[in-house]
């Protein structure tokens, strides 16, 4: 069967169930690559969809699948379109060439170190910029909101700590694509792209020497250490070009202007819990595994001044692989207008007094995104 029929099937069941009473409300699905016990999944879809199901007193109501189960990583965008999910979460660096806009302005991350700032400012542009919408909603999905995951490190399995531009030479890490992937080959090592939830297994049998990753990774939000010894902290890219949720455009057209507001509102929210919950796991992460035996340990000289060294020449020629790999006609002006929406959250995120108060951080969201969105427009084209 193929995915078209089954929408189809999926859809007019829906519509069936609907129409047998009111006595049982419609379960959705929602879908996330990402396990269970992850940040993003915690915050931006378990607490996520139990809100919306609080907040609309059961009207609107999904299941939740974790861990790939209903839809493979790379795929779950095209089966969100396809309604085998009418939520879900997509990495955009796992398909470029769907989403060139998207990966397009990945080198944002290392010009703009706040994660806070690159994930809200992101945010923004997907639901206000024609071009970066566009490049999900011709995929047949409607994006919602953004967030940007904390830096990441070098977490290895190696038999010493990775120190200086020399010890990284051959190295294989784990790197989601996109320019981090180009980075990584410019210090020498080999970037080995593979989901996140196969980073354990693959340090595990030698498949990787390091994962890219988050440090809450180790131990919070995974179980690394039990696979690494030593985590250097290059802190070298965030990933913050994804919607925090996106929805099947059939579905999403199909709800009432109330149904959407309610699913843009609780997105503010969402994103507030989920900045400040990836922000305040690093340390912690870290002094967790140093307390166990890992060797924390800071880049040298040579090898930091290799990574700005690649920043500072135009992270390499972003613009020129934005032209000609991912067909952006005139990325120099793409460019320009993120960072004038980079600029915007910059000067509002400094104004916060406690970037870890939930609920300033709401207000900030609300006032500054998704209170600018009219839910009777959003997604209707």
């Amino acid at each position: 069967m193929n995915m078209n029929c089954l929408k189809t099937l999926l859809l007019a069941g829906g519509v069936g169930f609907a129409l047998a009473g009111t006595l049982q409300a419609e379960t959705y699905r929602a879908a996330t690559f990402i396990g269970d016990s992850d940040v993003h999944t915690k915050e931006g879809f378990r607490w996520f969809f139990e809100e919306v199901d609080r907040v609309t007193n059961g009207e609107l109501t999904f299941e939740l699948f974790t861990g790939g189960v209903l839809i493979p990583a790379k795929t779950t965008m095209q089966g969100v379109a396809d309604g085998i999910a009418q939520a879900g979460f997509t990495s955009s660096g796992y398909t470029p060439s769907e989403l060139p806009v998207a990966n397009a302005l990945s080198w944002a991350s290392f010009v703009e170190r706040d994660p806070l700032v690159t994930g809200l400012a992101w945010a923004d542009f997907v639901m206000h910029n024609e071009m970066q919408y566009n490049d999900f909603r011709k995929n047949g999905v409607i994006p919602v909101g953004g967030f940007a995951t904390p830096p990441y490190d070098f977490i290895c399995n190696t038999p010493k700590p990775l120190t200086s531009i020399e010890d990284v030479k051959g190295i294989r890490v784990r790197s989601p694509g996109g320019l981090i992937s180009n980075l990584v080959s410019a210090l020498g090592m080999v970037p080995v792209a593979i989901p996140a939830q196969e980073m354990y297994q693959a340090l595990e049998t030698g498949q990787l020497d390091c994962a890219g990753m988050y440090p809450s990774w180790l131990n919070i939000d995974n179980s690394l250490a039990e696979v690494s010894r030593s985590v250097t902290t290059v802190d070298i890219y965030s990933n913050m070009n994804s919607p925090i949720q996106l929805y099947d455009a059939d579905f999403w057209q199909g709800l009432s202007t109330e149904h959407r507001k309610v699913l843009i509102d609780v997105s503010a929210r969402s994103m507030a819990r989920t900045q400040i919950n990836y922000g305040s796991n690093q340390k912690k992460a870290l002094e967790m595994a140093e307390a166990a035996g890992h060797e924390i340990v800071a880049p040298d000289d040579s090898l930091r001044g290799a990574i700005q060294a690649w920043v500072d020449n135009g992270m390499g020629d972003a613009a020129g692989i934005a032209r000609k790999d991912l067909g952006i006609a005139d990325p120099e002006a793409l460019f320009a207008e993120f960072m004038t929406s980079i600029d915007k959250w910059r000067g509002l995120v400094a104004g916060l007094e406690d970037r870890f108060d939930e609920e300033e951080l709401t207000a900030l969201i609300r006032t500054n995104l998704t209170d600018t969105v009219d839910p009777a427009t959003y997604g209707m084209d």
